[in-house]
């Protein structure tokens, strides 16, 4: 997956990087459970995030690009959603 790829390209430049992954940690699975629980830490934090309860596709951003995948995407008679368009 992308954050394992990410970790290794960071420790092939410097073996002393220590990546922080959340998935891997068993404190953090249990404190988070699912989008739910992660979308009301954020609510109750006021940390902005642009998230849906239910998403009905895959969405990855970064600063050059947004990808989206799965869901209603995988019809192909369903076309993209006019809010998909952000960065053109």
């Amino acid at each position: 997956n992308d954050q394992v790829r990410f970790e290794m390209c960071a420790q092939a430049l410097s073996p002393k990087i220590r990546a922080i992954a959340p998935w891997r940690d068993a404190e953090f699975i249990e404190s988070f459970k699912g989008r739910s629980d992660l979308l009301n830490y954020c609510t109750k934090h006021g940390i902005p995030v642009d998230a849906k309860p239910k998403a009905n596709y895959s969405i990855d951003e970064n600063l050059y690009h947004t990808s989206y995948e799965s869901g209603q995407l995988e019809d192909a008679m369903c076309g993209p959603d006019d809010d998909m368009f952000k960065m053109t």
